[in-house]
């Protein structure tokens, strides 16, 4: 069997249609509704025709915008969908610009009279009529003897120019016929705009016989929420079970009956295109060219001669109304019989996995009428949850929170939702509970537990060197911070607890307690304790923080080798290493001491012999001058003799220092050593 096809990705416009006036309509029921979590929902629509039939689709104006992008029409028979159309109106705005009065949506009597200034009009106030053209209307203030109004000025036929009171048992009649006309249309318009919600596809059917047709699409929805109820049992011997509710509201434009529900847990991309609005294009106001008288001008020469141009021609063709070449389908089953009904409190969903997506099928058909919302149950199954009481800095006291340990037994993956407990038939709290694939672990705060107290302290951070590295002349000290947190736990209520304490975990710190967490999450690692009644316990979580700090041993003194040694806990072994460069090091500043004195020396003595130069300069050829001349030339000669000595130790001092440098640099290089502390 061949089916034809029609995927209505349409452009259809109000009075398009060639339904025939007299041929009836008949409403298409709606079958299957997919609502998912991100406010769209996917509808199947199926019903029996026969001949060439009309089928309607009621839908709100919200959903006409999904309904055209996404509708699929399939005659299931030997018949083919012909056109679809529906009721279409330019925007509020748009019409409103069509009329020639001078009025918004909220227009008030004042400002339409100011609009229609030069209009006859009759104005009566009492006993008195007036009969002319509008002048104008001005507002008067408050007086003593009247409160604020409304002044109209006419000026009538004989000319003359008269004013009344707009009060409100003055009556106003327009006497051009024309104008009246355009503020009925004005009115007509304001009535249209709170009326057209309502928008109706219709779907013309053609062929012979009967057989059925099927209609899909995507609409806006409201997003269904997701709601639990966990039954604590009194005794110990009971499972604690788990009930599911999805609550779903049908705000669209027909009543769902018996349809196959089905509730998707994702977000699939979704938007929004105007394709039920008439769009319109801003078009440039462009003047008319007013020609210029021509002044006498001189031209240009040519340079070169340009030849003919050629002229390319595009030819196009306007394609109107719904024109689709048929096309073959897969053969689709007809729609399911209706299941009978279970018991409202019994209903479960049957669970698919889509990739992505976690889907919960109702059993059973499921009716929600138009306008209204239902608490639909998807969920009822037994599952493990531990009491237990959970404390964290997050808190911000000392009370910890009343929760369950709960493991996902259901076989369903748990859609994000609130939930509310029930403790032996009585209310013991709600909370908010995150997605939850089947076998996880979650837990589930839902009150405050008022019997037991948290106190946690800081203890001191101590840091010390647990490693000694030397390679390639850098010292390498590897440091452990360690830091300590003491949790004091008082259960002052008449039964045990079991406390999960939330450690939270930092970046670069690792756990060296005893105490072993008994899970972790992203933040926190979740630590697990046993209060008797009327009892402390403690817990004392221990974490390592290891931190290095690098020196280049040649540019270390004696006394930061001696401060390294130290850090490092006086390490024979480091000791030992670091004896001959201690050693090569001490040599190393006796020459620079021994370089620096004669350095000094030298530089006195030449500082001595300047003077002394200086002073010869300055003598007269006298006795006693020539006396204190010689003995300067004696100085000065003796001077000589120990420059040349001590440049020549200076000499020697310089050559030993590049050899114990040497020396040095090769202990260095030479040195590798790693020592565990």
């Amino acid at each position: 069997m061949r089916h034809r096809v029609i995927l209505a990705a349409l452009a259809v416009c109000a009075g398009l249609s060639t339904l025939s006036a007299q041929q009836p309509t008949s409403p298409l029921p709606v079958r299957r509704v997919v609502l998912y979590k991100n406010g769209v929902g996917y509808f199947e629509h199926v019903g029996r025709v026969r001949g060439s039939q009309t089928l309607a689709i009621d839908f709100n104006t919200s959903q006409l915008n999904d309904v055209l992008t996404t509708l699929t029409a399939v005659d299931l028979g030997n018949g083919r969908i012909g056109n679809v159309s529906f009721n279409s109106e330019a925007p509020f705005e748009q019409r409103l610009s069509r009329l020639s009065l001078p009025v918004g949506q909220r227009t008030t009597l004042p400002e339409m009279l100011d609009g229609l200034r030069g209009a006859r009009l009759e104005v009566s106030d009492g006993g008195r009529t007036l009969v002319g053209r509008l002048l104008s209307i001005e507002q008067k203030p408050p007086r003593k003897d009247e409160p604020p109004h409304t002044e109209l000025s006419i000026v009538t036929d004989g000319g003359v120019i008269r004013t009344i009171a707009l009060r409100s048992s003055a009556a106003v009649k327009l006497l051009d016929r024309d104008l009246a006309t355009q503020v009925r249309s004005y009115l007509d318009l304001l009535e249209s705009s709170h009326s057209g919600d309502r928008r109706r596809l219709s779907i013309a059917t053609v062929g012979t016989g009967e057989r059925n047709v099927l209609v899909s699409y995507i609409s806006e929805v409201p997003v269904w929420k997701t709601t639990y109820r966990i039954v604590l049992p009194s005794g110990g011997d009971r499972t604690p079970q788990l009930q599911g509710w999805a609550i779903v509201d049908n705000t669209v434009g027909q009543d769902w009956t018996d349809v196959e529900l089905s509730l998707v847990a994702g977000a699939p991309q979704s938007f929004v295109q105007r394709l039920s609005e008439p769009q319109y294009v801003h078009r440039p106001v462009v003047d008319i060219e007013r020609p210029a008288n021509p002044r006498p001008q001189t031209h240009e020469s040519a340079m070169n001669t340009v030849g003919d141009t050629n002229v390319a021609r595009v030819t196009g063709g306007i394609v109107g109304g719904l024109v689709a070449a048929p096309a073959a389908s897969p053969t689709l089953p007809p729609p399911p019989p209706p299941r009978a009904r279970p018991n409202t409190f019994e209903a479960e969903a049957s669970p698919q996995d889509l990739g992505d997506l976690f889907a919960y099928t109702v059993n059973g058909p499921t009716t929600i009428r138009r306008n209204e919302s239902a608490l639909v149950p998807i969920l009822s199954a037994p599952v493990d949850a531990e009491r237990v009481s959970l404390w964290n800095d997050r808190i911000g006291g000392p009370r910890p929170l009343r929760s369950l340990w709960i493991t996902n037994t259901s076989g369903l993956t748990l859609d994000a939702g609130s939930f509310t407990v029930l403790d032996d038939t009585t209310f013991a709290g709600e909370g908010l509970l995150e997605a939850v694939k089947p076998g996880d672990k979650r837990l589930a705060s839902y009150a405050v537990d008022l019997g037991v107290q948290v106190e946690a302290k800081n203890g001191d951070e101590v840091q010390q060197v647990t490693r000694v590295s030397i390679a390639r002349g850098v010292g390498i000290q590897t440091r452990e911070l360690r830091a300590r947190k003491v949790y004091t736990i008082r259960n002052n209520d008449a039964a045990p607890r079991t406390i999960v304490i939330e450690h939270p975990i930092r970046a670069g710190w690792a756990l060296v307690s005893r105490a072993t967490p008994v899970e972790t999450s992203l933040s926190a690692y979740r630590f697990s304790t046993s209060v008797g009644a009327h009892s402390t316990a403690t817990l004392t979580v221990d974490e390592r923080r290891p931190t290095e700090s690098r020196y280049t041993i040649a540019d270390l003194d004696d006394r930061q080798l001696t401060l390294f040694l130290r850090e490092s806990h006086e390490s024979p072994e480091l000791e030992r290493a670091l004896a001959p460069i201690r050693t090569t090091k001490a040599t190393l500043a006796s020459l620079a001491a021994d370089v620096a004195a004669h350095e000094r020396a030298i530089k006195d003595l030449s500082a001595d012999q300047t003077r002394m130069r200086e002073n010869m300069r300055a003598m007269k050829d006298s006795g006693d001058e020539k006396r204190l001349l010689k003995r300067y030339v004696a100085e000065l000669d003796a001077q000589e003799n120990r420059l040349a000595v001590l440049r020549r130790e200076l000499g020697e001092l310089t050559m030993r220092v590049e050899r114990t440098h040497a020396e040095l640099s090769a202990q260095i290089e030479a040195l590798t050593l790693d020592i565990d502390l």
